[in-house]
């Protein structure tokens, strides 16, 4: 759906015109609220002493404090009502006082109106779930753009509306939403579309009562909920990628990166509206290698291979994970809803990451040249060894493999590359630079740090490729816009994230000089307060220059699906701000590659190209529509005639995307050829690497630009 599109990154905002009288309470502290108010203090000292760049804890930041956190908590305006929101207004200056003087009055009086808002709430959807929708009614629902405010129902019956019209809307888009690729409500006569509301507005009241369940029976705690969310939101208004973690939550983040056993290779958790969405890949994994997962992505149906398809759009984490278990099958049919509103399948095979297993895999384009591809989904290393080997390691023996096969050039694949490890990033740049400066290294009130390849010679010298996109975010910058500087790579794609900083988990209670943070003297150290994940440095290219909140910008400019979408670093109202530092640099960059001369000779292709041609037609199109659309008819008929329009666009879209290319054929190199046909599963999940790699037009383009270099290095 096209608003889905348009919100991806911001819970979608109900746009009503909206006043109840809520009496103000005097609360008593209770242990929890104590020990938040310790936790608030500690990380505001913690903040103002670590901190890249820190805030001062004034009246400005308690009024944008108080401004976030109440949207945080009601985002769509469906809990609050006016009178609400000017009854916590008083609140607006007083925050830094309160966190400053461990003060727990606005919490305990914002927790308790906002339970009895939830529980509210609950009654009102039970109500409304109780008879069916009246879609005869010329109701619409508006959508608000990013930065309208919310404007709150006006009293309890302006409520009951306000969640009349979000439940018929969730109920039209879930009859609209195809179960499986054979079936188009689109297709239907609305009348029996609408055979299934019943069921369907069924499903809705389950999902939006287990909403507002889990706050209120979370597993912390309703009241240390509470607390973590504000001051989850307290530390993000320093910048986006700063957060809390209370000890259970750091236990969970930090079981999610560990080894997996026979798994399907992805972790999933349920996102603030209900649904299933994949938080993380394990490197090596079956969803990694399928390279068609990746993390944002929202989890709608599973069908195992010899059983029957399931619906997940209705039930918890804790459900789902049950269900995933309980497959007889190794082999299962995802149905997912991509970060970008694309619906797709697909087909994964339950496997294991052996210890001794390389992770990254390589593979061989034959074609007039013989050119080397390897995709590389994020910078994973062993964090609990202290002598790690992680993906440049991995990354060394795949390239050893493909120069056995005498490949004339080699291509990197970071697109979706959200980051990972610094220190691999630095290792993985040194097999392909001699030796010199990586890049530059700041920490608040210290001088800059080069960081430098000591080792000298190369793993590999011969004409190279980076593919980038708008997901190639941190550690894959770094890397992209090292070898960019150095004249080493080609960079094919689009504008990269645009995240230029580090971060590193550290207990609220230390008193550590941040040189020891840095250095991580903190690693295992315990905090009955919480952890938290803060920016405390910055990168900069040995230019000078950051790549923070604009990204790295191509060499070689190829059109990015959905390129409206509004969800890099810059999209965030709290990014820092793009820099540069002064320091004496001195590196030896290689001669100038010919940017210009292969810039143009692949405008021109593409201009030729069917496919992205029509790619960036359909681009224009989706633009135009996300720009007018800020109103849905709550009718079948409405979302039959428009929202079929979006369907047909994103379909076509994906066919366009994949086209099997006449160019080359992807191959295993010998090495693989070798071991992948002992093991059943192995050999299926490389059968559709093969064929994602032979159908990717981007990869093709990028075979073809990395063709021409060749060309114009031997003349």
């Amino acid at each position: 759906m096209l608003h889905k599109l348009l919100f991806e990154w911001k819970k979608p905002v109900l746009l009503f015109f909206c006043l109840t009288i809520v009496p103000l309470f005097t609360f008593s502290q209770t242990e929890s609220q104590k020990r938040y108010a310790e936790q608030a203090f500690m990380v505001a000292k913690v903040l103002e002493k670590y901190h890249y760049k820190p805030q001062v804890l004034n009246n400005d930041l308690s009024a944008k404090l108080h401004s976030e956190f109440i949207q945080s908590l009601d985002p769509s305006g469906i809990y609050f009502t006016k009178s609400d929101i000017q009854q916590l207004k008083k609140w607006d200056d007083l925050l830094d006082d309160e966190i400053r003087n461990r003060s727990t009055n606005y919490l305990a009086a914002i927790t308790d109106l906002y339970k009895k808002r939830l529980l509210h709430a609950d009654s009102i959807i039970t109500a409304i779930g109780e008879k069916p929708f009246n879609f005869n009614e010329k109701d619409t629902i508006h959508f608000l753009n990013k930065k309208a405010d919310i404007n709150y129902s006006v009293d309890d019956k302006a409520l009951v509306k306000r969640w009349t019209k979000w439940m018929k809307y969730q109920t039209l888009e879930m009859l609209y939403t195809p179960k499986d690729k054979d079936e188009d409500p689109f297709t239907m006569d609305p009348k029996d579309v609408l055979k299934k509301e019943a069921e369907v507005r069924a499903k809705i009241v389950t999902r939006n009562k287990r909403t507002i369940k889990r706050i209120l029976e979370n597993s912390d705690g309703y009241e240390n909920y509470m607390s973590s969310q504000f001051i989850n939101k307290f530390v993000s208004i320093f910048d986006p990628h700063t957060s809390f973690f209370s000890a259970s939550e750091k236990q969970d983040f930090e079981s999610s990166i560990s080894t997996s056993e026979l798994s399907f290779g992805f972790y999933f958790n349920e996102n603030e509206t209900g649904e299933i969405e994949i938080v993380y890949l394990t490197p090596g994994g079956s969803a990694w290698k399928s390279n068609q997962l990746h993390k944002g992505d929202i989890i709608l149906k599973v069908k195992p291979k010899d059983g029957k398809q399931l619906d997940l759009t209705a039930v918890s984490s804790e459900e789902a994970t049950e269900l995933m278990y309980s497959f007889n099958d190794n082999e299962a049919e995802f149905t997912i809803r991509k970060t970008n509103g694309q619906i797709k399948d697909v087909s994964l095979i339950k496997s294991k990451v052996r210890s001794d297993e390389n992770v990254v895999k390589s593979y061989i384009l034959n074609g007039e040249k013989k050119v080397g591809y390897i995709s590389l989904p994020s910078f994973y290393t062993e964090w609990e060894n202290n002598n790690p080997l992680g993906c440049a390691n991995d990354v060394a023996k795949e390239i050893v493999k493909l120069q056995e096969e005498n490949i004339e050039a080699l291509i990197i694949d970071l697109r979706y590359n959200g980051g990972g490890s610094v220190h691999e990033a630095m290792g993985l740049i040194g097999l392909f630079i001699n030796e010199g400066p990586l890049c530059i290294f700041k920490i608040r009130n210290e001088k800059p740090v080069l960081l430098k390849d000591m080792n000298r010679g190369t793993a590999y010298n011969g004409p190279m490729a980076i593919m980038v996109n708008g997901m190639s975010a941190s550690a894959s910058e770094i890397f992209s816009a090292t070898l960019q500087d150095y004249n080493r790579a080609v960079l094919v794609g689009s504008s990269t994230y645009g995240k230029s900083t580090g971060q590193i988990i550290i207990p609220l209670d230390t008193t550590y000089s941040l040189p020891e943070v840095i250095s991580g003297a903190l690693t295992n150290t315990q905090s009955s307060l919480g952890y938290i994940k803060i920016t405390t440095d910055g990168f900069y290219r040995v230019t000078n220059a950051t790549h923070q909140k604009k990204g790295v910008m191509p060499d070689v400019p190829l059109l990015e699906p959905y390129f409206y979408t509004d969800y890099k670093e810059s999209a965030s109202p709290y990014a820092l701000s793009n820099d540069s530092i002064v320091k004496k640099v001195i590196y030896v960059p290689l001669s100038p590659l010919p940017l210009l001369d292969l810039n143009t000779k692949s405008r021109e292709r593409v201009s030729q190209n069917t496919n992205f041609k029509r790619l960036n037609t359909i681009n224009d199109s989706l633009k135009s529509m996300s720009n007018l659309e800020t109103a849905i008819i709550l009718s079948p008929q409405f979302f039959k005639k428009n929202e079929k329009i979006i369907q047909l666009l994103q379909e076509e879209m994906e066919q366009h995307l994949y086209d099997s290319s006449k160019t080359y054929v992807v191959a295993n190199h010998l090495y693989d050829k070798k071991v992948i046909d002992f093991d059943e599963f192995t050999k299926e999940i490389n059968t559709r690497s093969l064929e994602t790699i032979q159908t990717d037009i981007y990869i093709e383009e990028t075979y073809y630009v990395l063709k021409d270099l060749i060309t114009f290095i031997k003349n």
